[in-house]
This record gives C-alpha cells, sequence and structure tokens, in this order.
C-alpha cells in the first residue's frame, strides 16, 4: 500500500462493531488488523516484527480488559499509541483509562469523523514518541564511543539541538555543548569543575538527578521534569556504566515548554467552558423552574423570563458553532461556497440584527459603505459569521455612550471591511496571541465579560480559507480597529 498512514490494532470482542470498525480505519488510508481478544492481539505483536502505530481496545472484555492491555502495551511497546473505547463511559472510567496510559478515550457510539481525528491526533504522538526514543538511543550510542571517538563525540555534541552535559564519577563537568551553557546564563559553567561548585538552582536540579542515581546505584536512565525560569524540560540522565561500574552520567533535555502551555491552555479551556456552559444553564432552569413551578403567572413575566433563556441558549449555540467551526478547520471539512455577496447589503443586514444591542448601551454608529465594487467572493455563511464576530465583539468590549465606526471600501482587487470602535482596546503584549484559539485579554474592564476566546480564531481560520486577510490595530483604553480582506468579484 503506497498511500499506507499507519498500521492499526482493533481490538473488541463485539463482532459487529470490530468488522464496523475497522472498514473505517482502512477507508481512512490506515493498515487495519482485527482481533477478538487483547491476549491475541498481545501475542500477534510479539510474534511479528512489522512495526504497529496503534491500538483501538474496547474496555469490557473477557480474559484481558482494555486496562490490562494498555498497561501491558506502555510497558512492553511504549512507542505505540493506545485508544481506549467502551459503551459505558463516564468521566471515573475515562480518567481511569488516562490513567493507565490511554492517550485518547471514545465513548460509543461514534461517528467515523471522531476516529478519523482520533487517529491523526496518536499518529502526531506516534512520532514524537518515536522521535524521542531515538534521541534516548542516539544519546546511549554516544556514550559507548566516547572514550574511543572523542573528538567526532565533541562534534556531534556541539551541533545537537537539545542541550547536553556529561561527568565523570566525582560529578566533575567533562563535556556539554552551547545549548546547555545559555540555558542559565547567569551561570557560567567550566570544564573539570564541579557540580557542587555551583550555586544554582538550574545545576541543582541536575545534581538531584545525579544523585539519586548514584545513591539507588541504579544502571538504568531516569527522567525528571524541570523548571528553569519560564522554561520547562524533560531531563533524562543515563549513567556510563563499564563493567557494571557506573564510570559517569550523561543528562540530556528536552524543552517541553510548548506542550506545558498546550497543556495550561487545554486545562483552562476546560475549566473555561464548563463555566461558559453552567451559568446560562444553571439561570435557564430556574427560570424555568418557576414558571412550572408556578411562582411566576403573569403573561409578560413569563415572556420576559423565556427572551432570557432564548438569550443564554443562544449564547451556549454560538460557542458550539465556533467549536464545530474548529474542528471543520483542523479536519478540512469546512465546506465553502465561493460564490458573489453584496458585501454592503450583508453588512447592512448585521447591523440591523444588533442594532437593539448598540441602543440598550448608547453607542453612536456610524457607517461608510460607498464602495464603487460591493460584491466579494466568499462563502455567504462564513461571511456571516466573520461579520457577528467582529461587530458583536465590537459591541461588547465598547462602553456605555462609546462609538463604533464600521466600513467597507475597495482597495484593489481586494473588498475592504473594518469595524472600528471607541472601547476598551488591547494591551500590546498581547496582540500577538489575538488571533490564537481559546485567547482572551485578560483586563480589569474585561474580566466580566464572557467569552470562549474562540471567535477571532475562527475568523481568521475563514478568512484565510476564502483567500483573505484579517488584521488588528489597538491602542489600550482607546479602541480597536479590525480589518478583513477579501477578494472583490471583478472581471480581468
Amino acid at each position: 500500500m503506497d498511500n499506507l498512514i499507519g498500521r492499526v490494532l482493533v481490538i473488541d470482542d463485539e463482532d459487529q462493531f470490530r468488522i464496523a470498525l475497522t472498514k473505517v480505519v482502512k477507508r481512512h488510508g490506515y493498515e487495519a488488523t482485527p482481533f477478538s481478544s487483547a491476549i491475541d492481539a498481545l501475542e500477534y505483536l510479539k510474534g511479528h516484527h512489522v512495526e504497529v502505530d496503534i491500538t483501538i481496545v474496547d474496555m469490557k472484555m473477557d480474559g484481558m480488559d482494555g486496562i490490562e492491555f494498555i498497561t501491558r502495551i506502555n510497558e512492553l511497546y511504549p512507542t505505540i499509541v493506545p485508544i481506549m473505547v467502551t459503551a459505558y463511559s463516564s468521566i471515573d472510567t475515562a480518567v481511569n483509562s488516562i490513567k493507565h496510559g490511554a492517550f485518547d478515550f471514545i465513548s460509543k457510539p461514534f461517528s467515523p469523523e471522531q476516529i478519523l481525528y482520533a487517529l491523526q491526533k496518536s499518529m502526531t504522538r506516534r512520532m514524537l514518541l518515536v522521535q524521542n526514543k531515538k534521541l534516548k538511543e542516539e544519546a546511549e550510542r554516544s556514550l559507548k564511543i566516547l572514550g574511543q571517538e572523542k573528538s567526532k563525540i565533541h562534534t556531534v555534541v556541539q551541533c545537537m539541538a537539545n542541550p547536553l552535559i556529561v561527568l565523570n564519577s566525582d560529578l566533575e563537568i567533562v563535556l556539554y555543548n552551547p545549548y546547555f551553557e545559555n540555558i542559565d546564563i547567569d551561570c557560567r559553567i567550566k570544564l573539570f569543575t564541579k557540580l557542587t561548585d555551583y550555586d544554582s538552582v538550574f545545576i541543582n536540579q541536575v545534581k538531584s538527578m545525579v544523585d539519586s542515581m548514584t545513591e539507588n546505584k541504579s544502571l538504568t536512565m531516569i527522567q525528571k521534569e524541570m523548571n528553569i525560569g519560564e522554561k520547562f524540560f524533560q531531563a533524562t540522565c543515563a549513567p556510563v556504566v563499564t563493567d557494571l561500574e557506573i564510570e559517569g552520567y550523561c543528562v540530556v533535555l528536552n524543552d517541553i515548554t510548548k506542550l506545558k502551555e498546550v497543556e495550561n491552555l487545554k486545562n483552562q479551556f476546560v475549566s473555561m467552558v464548563a463555566h461558559e456552559i453552567k451559568a446560562p444553564i444553571s439561570a435557564s432552569l430556574g427560570y424555568i423552574y418557576l414558571i412550572l413551578d408556578g411562582y411566576i403567572t403573569d403573561k409578560d413575566k413569563i415572556l420576559e423570563k423565556l427572551g432570557r433563556c432564548k438569550e443564554r441558549s443562544e449564547a451556549l449555540l454560538e460557542m458550539v458553532n465556533d467549536l464545530l467551526h474548529i474542528s471543520r478547520h483542523q479536519t478540512n471539512r469546512l465546506n465553502l461556497e465561493i460564490k458573489p455577496l453584496d458585501a454592503a447589503a450583508k453588512i447592512e443586514s448585521a447591523l440591523e440584527f444588533y442594532a437593539q444591542e448598540m441602543k440598550k448601551k448608547n453607542i453612536s454608529l456610524e457607517k461608510d459603505l460607498a464602495a464603487p465594487v460591493k460584491e466579494i467572493l466568499a462563502d455567504d455563511r462564513s461571511f456571516e459569521m466573520v461579520l457577528n464576530n467582529l461587530i458583536s465583539n465590537a459591541i461588547k468590549y465598547t462602553p456605555e455612550g462609546g462609538s463604533i465606526r464600521v466600513s467597507f471600501s475597495n482597495d484593489g482587487d481586494y473588498g475592504v471591511f473594518a469595524v472600528k470602535d471607541t472601547g476598551y482596546g488591547i494591551k500590546k503584549e498581547d496582540m500577538a496571541r489575538l488571533f490564537t484559539e481559546f485567547f482572551r485579554c485578560k483586563t480589569k474592564e474585561t474580566s466580566k465579560i464572557s467569552g470562549t476566546g474562540l471567535g477571532l480564531s475562527v475568523v481568521k481560520k475563514f478568512v484565510t480559507a476564502q483567500g483573505g486577510t484579517v488584521s488588528a490595530e489597538s491602542e489600550y483604553q482607546k479602541g480597536s480597529v479590525f480589518t478583513v480582506r477579501l477578494p472583490l468579484n471583478v472581471k480581468k
């Protein structure tokens, strides 16, 4: 199979599910091998030399269940990425699966798109694991030939992108590369000096790893996470062994700062989404219970409460739609229909929709839509989403009594839509992350404004996918202007 993406083992004792899942996996370009027993799958791995990338295993099975299988896989084949599936999903089962080494957890029933997304994430994880394994093996091989090939080792070490230091049995520094030296610029190390000669948080962390290995007389490598300033590293310490005696140590660091940032963003997002979902649902249910239990009987008050329920439901729907837009973009399923659109008319319609909100906040509106060419080439629904997002943001982040200016003009072959407000503005240090997923500017003025941090990210993805650009200019506490450029419908 020339276009083979990866090899997958599908393990489930339910024939119908196993056959269906195998077909879905194969349809997406993977080689799929089905098993009705986790024990059989494990025996297959032991007896075959073919590289397997991913295993998809059911949690509840006779003989060996999914938890035990994943535990064995992580022990025997740490670069294979396991995915757990189950019809008995709960927070506890998901947490238990992840705790035992599952990379992903999927509840039955699920769609082919969910499987594809899980496979894509798992293949990325697989590549990282294989790469990490190769780095460790490379470091071990380098240590074995240190005495015979010192000059070659020195060249290799100096060129390594990973910070590295080699110590002898007396903890004297015998080799290090520039990347290691530059981690802590306040602590300049020198060859043939001892780690104990330095009073540095970073060096002390390295020494702690080596001391742990020395005390335990361990002949196998150990790993530890280190925090150095704003950076995070995964440190691997391996002993240099001759005749079962430790003659030195090699410490290699892998910068995991980006992974930590992603992990923190994920945790913040989960917390934020939980809050954004809970608050409107709780409020809506409160109104509904009051009406159903007969505490509110006046028709006008009932309509008022139902109106608030409607507003909260629409906000929830908007957040779900943003999440779906991002998911579709990541899996290349946007399905855009590019066609001529009357941009000025679309903008007028959006402004009319938000007129009441502007009136409530006493926000004045200025508009200039008198462009010579009014038709752009764009997807109808996507352009509406872009308009709604930027206009609603301008309203939300502009205090009462402020003003908003909306314009549409021509610039060469592009139509230029701009929204300018006299709102709270954005700090300079936040501008670079403005269009990233889940990012929200945190100031005292915006702390009580609800939002998911997804809107501008979705705007950028849609505009870029339609051959356009989006940009922002802002001055803190004075206002912002967001500008979208999309191709005009002009004949050449």
